[in-house]
C-alpha cells in the first residue's frame, strides 16, 4: 500500500487507579525499580501496538514490569478499576471518561496533548526516547496511478483538517502528515518495532 496522508495520533498513556500510590510517573518508576515484577501492566494483546509500548517502556526506564494482555476492548480498563492489574499502557481516548470522573489517573502520555500540559512525555521527564503511539493514515493500492494520486491527496489533506475538532474532542492528536512524512513514520516504527520483536521473541 501507499500512503495519501497521516489522520490522527490516538495518545498512548500509562494509567492507574486515581487512589493508587504513584501520582507521578517518577514515584512510579521508583517503586518499580525497588520491586521489580510486582507492577502488572494490561495491554490489548501480544504483539499489539500497546505491547510493543510496554516493552519498549521497560527498555528505556529499566523496569521490570509483568505483562498481562487482554483482547482488545474495555478489558485493559475494568482490570485497573477491579484491582486485577495496577496499571494499564492503551489509548487516551479510552481513559478519558474515567479520569474526568475521578476515577484514574494518567502519568505518562505519547505524543503530547496540548490540552493537557500537566500529563509528561518520557522526553519531557529526561528519557531520550519516546512511547510508540497509536496513529491512523488514509492508504491506496500499491501502484495507484498518478492521476488518482493528485485527485487524492489534497482531498485526504482537506478532509483531515475538516475533522480536527471533531477527533481532538474524542481525545485524539489531528495532525495532518504528507504521504513522504507518513511513509517515514511507518518505516522507522517498523525498524524499531521489528527489533522489539525479535527481544521479547515473537520474531525470530
Amino acid at each position: 500500500v501507499e500512503p495519501l496522508g497521516f489522520h490522527y495520533f490516538f495518545p498512548s498513556v500509562v494509567g492507574v487507579k486515581a487512589d493508587a500510590p504513584w501520582k507521578t510517573f517518577k514515584e512510579f518508576v521508583d517503586y518499580a525499580k525497588k520491586n521489580p515484577g510486582k507492577i502488572r501492566i494490561s495491554s490489548i494483546g501480544v504483539g499489539s501496538s500497546t505491547h510493543f509500548a510496554i516493552e519498549l517502556l521497560q527498555s528505556i526506564t529499566g523496569i521490570k514490569l509483568i505483562h498481562v494482555p487482554f483482547e482488545g476492548g474495555e478489558a485493559t480498563v475494568t482490570a485497573v478499576m477491579g484491582g486485577h492489574v495496577e496499571a494499564t499502557l492503551d489509548g487516551y481516548g479510552k481513559l478519558k471518561p474515567h479520569v474526568e470522573g475521578g476515577r484514574m489517573r494518567i502519568l505518562l502520555i505519547e505524543p503530547k496533548k496540548p490540552s493537557h500540559p500537566e500529563i509528561p512525555t518520557l522526553k519531557e521527564l529526561g528519557y531520550k526516547q519516546d512511547l510508540f503511539a497509536t496513529w491512523f493514515g488514509l492508504w491506496a493500492p500499491a501502484g495507484i496511478p498518478e492521476e488518482a494520486r493528485k485527485v487524492l491527496v489534497p482531498a485526504v489533506e482537506t478532509a483531515v483538517k475538516n475533522t480536527k475538532a471533531r477527533i481532538e474532542n474524542l481525545g485524539s492528536i489531528c495532525e495532518y502528515k504528507s504521504p513522504a512524512e507518513t511513509r517515514k513514520l511507518r518505516d522507522d516504527e517498523y525498524k524499531e518495532a521489528y527489533a522489539i520483536a525479535l527481544k521479547i521473541g515473537l520474531r525470530k
